[in-house]
């Protein structure tokens, strides 16, 4: 009982606010789980967050963006009325910060994308950034069960978000699965960068009563509030002023971090999220088609044999220029596609893009892969020329195209 009471009336932690997920089964099993867990999944640099919630405090206005997959997404969650989005564990935090901070004016962007790891985030962060108007205050990452075990992409990731926004505050929600690989590569990482974030075990070990059986494919409802009391009982701490500021030396795990493979300031943008306010390619000959196969996921999409899809591309400067294609891939019922792209300054080049995973050790998922392709400009170009991208779809099955820019 007086655990419930710290709920409402102090700073005491759990702290857990549910506001208008109020449930109150929920709500009575969570304060035991909260002291049981919170200890072991927060991170050396907690301290971070108290600069941003004093700014809350005063009742600033704010602005927090997550670039994510499909759980921050929230991706199968409903509660009542609440769904994707708004079911979000994401969501379910800021709704604390809300209540934490009544005089805050919060701008809170969900920019997931589902089957979205680091490298296709990568691909156009500087085009996601540039819907927050003004400076973004608060960048939280929820990346690494979609990146599996591969860190140097979700490096490259983080190291990107501070080149675009080196004032922002960067925040891990991290997960591992039962194997913990990614438990050892991306903690070592945030640590080494001195970055906060929490890490959420398989909670199943911890108690298998509150971490329920998925829904398909993704957790229900209850597994976001509880990632999201995780969430807000480490910035309470935090802002109790509890969280630990010691040091510890990291080894940077990996080093290399090649810009040139970010589009930063893209020159077209094609994106089949965009809808009406977006531009379109051209559907030369086939059955290329815009329109969502499963709901919230749209793409262009082509059945048929011998479909041509085209893309016309601006370029401008004298950099080295490139392209990226983000596109579909799974395990099962998915084709490939022939890419060429010429133009009257560049080279003809081409590409095969393979729909299903050809990596024999790749989990049976379905994920949302990117392709970086440079573009072989002529001696003596000029500063501003275009060119154009024909992508054939070969067949079998269908493939999925999801979005296509240049820089």
């Amino acid at each position: 009982e007086l655990c419930r009471i710290e709920y409402f009336i102090t700073r005491e932690p759990p702290f857990y606010w549910p506001a208008e997920y109020w449930e109150p089964d929920l709500m009575k099993s969570g304060c035991n789980f909260m002291h049981a867990l919170t200890p072991n999944v927060t991170s050396q640099n907690m301290h971070m967050v108290v600069p941003f919630m004093e700014r809350l405090s005063r009742g600033e206005a704010m602005s927090i963006i997550i670039l994510g997959g499909s759980f921050a997404n929230g991706e199968e969650c409903v509660q009542g009325g609440f769904r994707q989005h708004d079911c979000a564990w994401s969501r379910r935090f800021v709704a604390w910060l809300h209540i934490r901070f009544p005089s805050a004016e919060i701008s809170f962007y969900n920019m997931a994308l589902n089957g979205c790891p680091s490298v296709c985030l990568l691909s156009t962060l500087g085009l996601e950034l540039n819907v927050v108007v003004g400076s973004v205050d608060l960048v939280i990452v929820d990346t690494a069960s979609n990146d599996d075990c591969r860190a140097g992409d979700h490096e490259k990731l983080l190291r990107a978000v501070k080149l675009l926004g080196p004032e922002s505050l960067v925040f891990g929600m991290l997960s591992y699965d039962e194997l913990g690989c990614q438990k050892h590569h991306m903690v070592d990482l945030w640590e080494y960068y001195g970055l906060p974030h929490v890490l959420i075990p398989p909670v199943s070990r911890v108690e298998k009563s509150l971490w329920q059986p998925a829904y398909y494919r993704h957790p229900p409802w209850t597994t976001h509030q509880h990632v999201a009391n995780i969430m807000a009982h480490a910035w309470g701490w935090a802002w109790r002023g509890y969280a630990p500021k010691w040091d510890r030396p990291a080894t940077n795990p990996q080093g290399n971090f090649d810009v040139s493979r970010i589009c930063l300031e893209p020159t077209t943008v094609y994106s089949a999220y965009a809808r009406h306010g977006g531009i379109s390619p051209e559907a030369v000959s086939g059955n290329w088609r815009l329109f969502e196969d499963r709901p919230g996921k749209p793409g262009w999409i082509a059945t048929e044999v011998g479909s041509m899809l085209r893309f016309r591309f601006h370029l401008s400067g004298y950099h080295e220029h490139r392209f990226v294609i983000k596109y579909l891939r799974s395990y099962q019922s998915l084709g490939n596609v022939y890419m060429t792209w010429n133009g009257e300054y560049i080279g003809r080049d081409q590409r095969t893009l393979q729909g299903v995973w050809t990596e024999k050790t790749h989990p049976r998922v379905s994920q949302t892969d990117v392709s970086f392709e440079y573009v072989n400009m002529l001696p003596k170009h000029p500063r501003e020329t275009w060119f154009t991208l024909d992508v054939k779809f070969l067949g079998p099955g269908k493939f999925k195209l999801i979005s296509a820019l240049s820089c």
